[in-house]
């Protein structure tokens, strides 16, 4: 949307209070101009399966761009799929276009589900089910948001994802593999089993598990804290790395492991470097899988599920 400096047209005497009246009525009207003029919203469903509903490998695969990504478990053999799009263009050109041109796509094929936006200025590429975005030539006469809802098999494993202006929520899942990622929001896992990637860049991170992880599992924000809820009989190995923030934990039988040392050759000039982990590796219980957890700017909590008993 275009602009107009009002403000460096006018002359006002902002010592009085008319002035200053008027001046917070020309803030008003700016702010007003700048608003969509145009908007669209619609809330649709569609339903999908696996071909195999008790095929461990079955997998669902969403990525999103703006908005947020719900996944809630449950004991039917549906994938029911709820969105909510909205956008909101400067003409209604502009919004007849853009309805027309974001798709919402979901494809089928054996123990898959995937779904993803596409629209001309999205370039979307897919690699081993996995899609990544690369956005170029968007102009700025609308903006979109797609709000994805998912009720999903417990047993389904999960690789879900959105970049801007939502969070990411699994709920009551109980898949062998979890992954989980944001850039600008939250990451929160609820009840939920299985090896576990969750990372965002701006956003917290929280994960509560009803079992936990059978494998090495990942936890990272750049700005944000991580919150983890493990169950009482915990066994893992912790490790932990941070520029500006502290981890702390309410498990008693934790003991400090010694530093990791790890070596590299370089066999064109006969070397050898070593590189010495700052943070020291943590045991809970009687060790296991490897549980690992990186933050730039915010504190790591790893806490022990209380039994109602």
């Amino acid at each position: 949307m275009k602009n107009h400096n009002l403000l460096s047209t006018l002359n006002l005497n902002l010592g009085s209070t008319k002035g200053m009246i008027l001046l917070i009525s020309i803030i008003t009207l700016i702010s007003a101009s700048n608003v969509f003029a145009q908007s669209f919203t619609e809330t649709r469903h569609e339903t999908a399966r696996f071909q195999n509903a008790g095929n461990v490998n079955n997998t669902l695969y969403i990525h999103n761009i703006h908005g947020d990504v719900i996944i809630k478990g449950y004991d039917g053999d549906e994938v029911q799929i709820e969105y909510h799009k909205e956008i909101n263009a400067d003409t209604r050109n502009d919004l007849d276009r853009a309805k027309e041109e974001i798709e919402f796509l979901i494809e089928e094929e054996r123990d898959r589900i995937l779904i993803y936006l596409d629209a001309p200025f999205i370039h979307v590429k897919k690699h081993d089910n996995k899609v990544s975005y690369n956005i170029r030539n968007w102009d700025d006469d609308y903006d979109f948001r797609f709000d994805i809802i998912v009720q999903v098999p417990r047993n389904t494993n999960l690789n879900v994802s959105t970049i801007n202006n939502g969070k990411v929520t699994v709920e009551n899942m109980r898949g062998q593999n979890v992954v989980a990622s944001n850039v600008n929001g939250h990451v929160e896992l609820a009840n939920v089993t299985g090896i576990t990637k969750a990372h965002t860049i701006n956003g917290n991170v929280s994960a509560s598990y009803n079992v936990s992880p059978a494998g090495n599992s990942s936890y990272q924000t750049l700005n944000g804290t991580i919150e983890v809820i493990y169950p009482e009989d915990l066994s893992a190995d912790i490790t932990f790395k941070s520029l500006h923030g502290d981890l702390y934990t309410d498990f008693q039988n934790v003991q400090r492991l010694e530093t990791r040392v790890e070596s590299d050759q370089d066999r064109r000039r006969g070397k050898t470097t070593y590189r010495i982990d700052k943070f020291a590796p943590l045991r809970i219980g009687n060790g296991g899988p490897k549980f690992s957890f990186e933050v730039l700017n915010g504190d790591v909590y790893i806490k022990q599920m209380k039994s109602n008993t």
